[in-house]
């Protein structure tokens, strides 16, 4: 276990570890033009999502990157959204704070983003 851990924490500074079982490649993920990008998901498709953080507005946006084209996931009437997973048909689910800041859920099938509201008693 610790040296998986270690392999992890070197990893970023020589771009490839050997762990027991395989060869493994570490890879930057970078929104063009972001402040910074956080990678919180991956399928067997390879297609990756996450958020990032937008310079002008200060505000984190949902991606996702399918093949290296980035595409930025739009909640309609949200402040800011994040991609938190995708499964291998493609489907994206996150959360988004609403313009007056509460928190919903979202589901995004092939671009088609469908908001999901939480029932208040």
């Amino acid at each position: 276990m610790r040296s998986k851990l270690l392999a992890l924490c070197i990893a970023p500074l020589v771009g490839s570890v050997h762990l027991e079982g395989g060869e493994f490649t570490f890879n930057t993920v970078d929104v063009p033009g972001a402040l910074s990008t956080t990678l919180n998901g991956i399928n067997n498709r390879g297609q990756l999502v996450g958020d990032f953080l937008r310079p002008l507005t200060g505000t984190n946006f949902g991606y996702l990157n399918d093949n290296g084209v980035f595409s930025t996931i739009i909640v309609p009437n949200s402040f800011s959204n994040g991609a938190n997973a995708i499964n291998d048909a493609g489907q994206i689910v996150g959360s988004y704070l609403d313009n007056t800041f509460h928190s919903h859920g979202f589901l995004d099938v092939d671009g088609v983003v469908r908001q999901l509201m939480y029932l208040t008693a």
